[in-house]
Order: structure tokens, then C-alpha cells, then sequence
């Protein structure tokens, strides 16, 4: 496509003005550029030539061909009013910006603000996503400080508990030494009392041993007495037998036995008046019976 050579001299004197008024913008002011929101403009565009009225073609890099989206300037110009701030339209108006896309020599300047578009936008994505960084590193530190106190507050109900069980265990010991010490006192009494009872039965041991010694003595004298008493009987057995063998013993009887018959007789008598006493005899023994 060949463009009209009057359209190529204005355009070369309006991109030389916007050069100028955009550089001395950039050094004299300290505001940021206008053009830092308008993102929507970063693409390539064609001015075409051929009809009466400017118009522009906006290429776009994903298709092939070209796509008309904006037929005039007004459009463009409508566009960047919608992203533009009322600061930032009041410093386009003076730098004259306004006018120019207006009058219709917009390729240049809207070439040169497309480069500070895509630089503004570079910026402003390295900003955004500095400080997005920013953002997700602060988050983390705030998730690994609420996971510390997390874990902090378990660690916290952990400790609270095991010294909850920790003094329930050494209430239980306290109570079970308690009870060990009582059992231990109840078992030194009952050592004491069977060790009293050890004693006592130690005493009466002593006692029944003694009087054990004392019957064995007494029984020692009773089996001596009881030898000599045997001793004695078989003495006067052998004498009574040895007196009866002898003569001194029958003569002895025989007296005896006469005697007491007559004072048998001479009571028996008086009795039976009838019995004639005096004719009886003593009994002599042999062969010969009574009548």
C-alpha cells in the first residue's frame, strides 16, 4: 500500500512534534506516563491513506490479515478517554495529544504512544507482579506463622494435658504410698503383737520345760521308790513264804485256830439251846468228812 505524499510530509511533522513534546514530558515532569493503563492499545496499526477521511487499520498477531477495529480517529481517541483518568486527559490536552488524534495525524503519535504503552505495561506487570511476590511471600510468612501458632496451641493443649495426667498420676502415687505406709504400720503392729505372743509363748516353753524337769526328777525318784518297794515286797514275800514253810508257823496257826474255835464255841452256845456244841470237833482235814 503507497501512501499520499502529502500524507507522509504532515505525518514525519507530526511524529517530530510528538517526539519533542513526549521527551520534554519525560524529563520535566515527575509524574508517571498517562499511558501506563492502556493496555489495550499495544498492537501494531496501519494508517491508510486512500479515502478522504483518515482511517486505521489495527493489526492483530494471532490472525493472518489485518482487522479494521477502529475506522477513525474519534474512536481511538474515545478509547483512550475510557482508560484515561481526568488528570491524565488534562495533561493530554496539554500536551496537545487530543488535537492531534483529532485532526487525523495520529500514525506517528500513536506509534510513539504504543512504545510507551508496551514499556508502561512492562513496568506495570513487573510492579504487579513484584508485587504479587510480595503479597504471596507476606501470605506464606502469615500461614507459616498461623501454622506455628497452630501448631504452638496443640503443642500448648498437648502440655496442658500431659500435666493434667502428670498431676493425676502423682495424686495417685501420693495416695497409693499413703496406703502403702498405713499397710505398713498395720503390719508392724501385727509383727509386734505376734512377736509378744512369741515371747509369751516363749515363757510358758521355758516354764513347761522346767516343770518337764522337775516331773522327770519326781519320776526318777518314783521308779527309784517303786524299785525298792518292789525290792521290799519280794522280801516279805520270801519271808511270808519262808515262815510258812516252817515249823514256828503252823504251831503259830494251829494255836490260833484252837483259840478262836473255843471262843467260836463258847459264843455259839448260846444260841441254838439244842445243838450240843461240845461234841463237835475241828476239822482236821484228809479223807474224812464232816457229819
Amino acid at each position: 500500500m503507497e501512501a499520499h505524499p502529502s500524507t507522509e510530509k504532515h505525518d514525519f511533522s507530526a511524529r517530530s512534534k510528538f517526539k519533542s513534546s513526549t521527551l520534554h514530558t519525560a524529563h520535566g515532569w515527575s509524574h508517571p506516563s498517562p499511558f501506563d493503563r492502556l493496555g489495550g492499545l499495544a498492537v501494531p496499526v496501519v494508517l491508510e491513506s486512500s479515502s478522504s477521511e483518515s482511517s486505521l487499520q489495527i493489526v492483530d498477531e494471532d490472525e493472518k490479515g489485518p482487522s479494521l477495529l477502529h475506522k477513525d480517529n474519534n474512536s481511538i481517541f474515545e478509547r483512550v478517554k475510557q482508560l484515561l483518568s481526568p488528570d491524565e486527559m488534562k495533561r493530554m490536552e496539554e500536551l496537545g495529544l487530543n488535537k492531534t488524534l483529532q485532526k487525523g495525524i495520529c500514525y506517528s503519535a500513536l506509534e510513539m504512544m504504543l512504545t510507551f504503552f508496551a514499556q508502561s505495561e512492562s513496568e506495570l506487570k513487573k510492579r504487579k507482579i513484584s508485587k504479587q511476590e510480595e503479597t504471596i511471600a507476606l501470605q506464606k510468612a502469615q500461614i507459616a506463622y498461623l501454622d506455628q501458632l497452630e501448631t504452638n496451641y496443640r503443642l500448648s493443649k498437648e502440655m496442658d494435658t500431659i500435666k493434667n495426667q502428670l498431676a493425676e498420676a502423682e495424686k495417685s502415687l501420693k495416695t497409693r504410698e499413703y496406703e502403702i505406709h498405713n499397710n505398713d504400720v498395720e503390719v508392724l503392729s501385727k509383727e509386734a503383737e505376734l512377736n509378744a505372743k512369741d515371747l509369751k509363748l516363749h515363757a510358758k516353753d521355758a516354764k513347761l520345760q522346767s516343770k518337764d524337769v522337775e516331773l522327770r526328777a519326781k519320776a526318777e525318784e518314783l521308779c527309784a521308790k517303786d524299785e525298792q518297794i518292789h525290792v521290799l515286797k519280794e522280801a516279805a514275800h520270801n519271808a511270808v513264804k519262808v515262815f510258812k514253810e516252817s515249823s514256828e508257823y503252823e504251831t503259830l496257826m494251829g494255836q490260833w485256830f484252837l483259840k478262836g474255835y473255843d471262843a467260836f464255841r463258847s459264843q455259839a452256845s448260846s444260841l441254838p439251846p439244842y445243838a450240843d456244841w461240845p461234841t463237835l470237833e475241828p476239822f482236821s482235814g484228809g479223807d474224812r468228812k464232816p457229819t
